[in-house]
């Protein structure tokens, strides 16, 4: 069992690199897709993820409530765990807990901070409780320019947070830079 953080860029490669390292090992995949197709183009991205992974791996669509995924999916019926991605989970908690319309308070974001890193604890403690391989895919957003919003700086700043936590979680931490692996941790 082991915990690995896959990050980098957008387009970086991150998510193909996870689906072959664990078909690398011959392993099936439970895999917790967190994006909610919204429009066209998200549905077209999600329709090419789902075509990428091997019909044996059940998928989760979800981003919320982690803690149950033994009474959703049968642990058995898979060795590793990938959740792609770390980013859409903050985005989508954002919108289930934050009004854009109305702005944000700093408690507020500090409330969906918390709500995230509860649902990468639960996410965590399953896969160790069940010896399953975890890796979990995010993006870094905090190496280009300085968002122009409030609502751009919060969200920046708080998966940053959000991906030291799960570098804390992990035994392994890859960078992917255009599309090579780099080992951090």
């Amino acid at each position: 069992m082991s915990i690995t953080l896959i990050t980098g860029g957008v387009r970086s490669g991150k998510s193909s690199y996870a689906e072959a390292r664990i078909k690398a090992n011959g392993y099936d995949a439970l895999y917790i897709a967190t994006a909610i197709a919204g429009d066209d183009e998200m549905r077209e991205r999600v329709a090419a993820h789902r075509a990428a992974r091997p019909a044996t791996w059940p998928t989760w669509e979800t981003h919320r409530d982690l803690h149950t995924v033994a009474s959703v999916v049968d642990p058995t019926a898979y060795r590793a765990i990938l959740l792609d991605c770390v980013s859409n989970l903050l985005t989508f908690v954002w919108f289930d807990e934050i009004s854009a319309e109305d702005g944000f308070s700093a408690a507020e974001v500090d409330a969906v901070e918390r709500i995230c890193c509860a649902e990468l604890d639960a996410i965590a403690a399953f896969a160790r409780e069940y010896d399953k391989d975890l890796l979990l895919v995010t993006n870094e957003v905090g190496w280009g320019i300085v968002p122009p919003s409030a609502l751009g700086r919060a969200y920046r700043d708080t998966l940053g947070r959000l991906n030291q936590h799960c570098a804390q979680l992990a035994d392994e931490v890859i960078l992917l830079v255009s599309g090579i692996p780099l080992r951090i941790k």
